[in-house]
């Protein structure tokens, strides 16, 4: 359970950097485009994670 915490964990840390790159203006062109692809890959993740999670009753990484 410990692992899965750090998994998600750095995850948001990852996503927290990205809002931080898009909101600077640093994240121009394909860099922005990249950053928003991105954060819907790891978001649908873990939409998938926390559905597979509520019929197994866990979290799975």
């Amino acid at each position: 359970m410990d692992r899965k915490k750090t998994v998600k964990d750095r995850l948001n840390d990852v996503e927290e950097s990205l809002d931080n790159i898009a909101r600077s203006g640093l994240a121009q062109g394909c860099s922005g485009l990249l950053v928003h692809e991105f954060k819907d890959v790891v978001s649908e993740y873990w939409t998938q994670a926390e559905h597979n999670a509520s019929r197994n009753n866990e979290l799975v990484i």
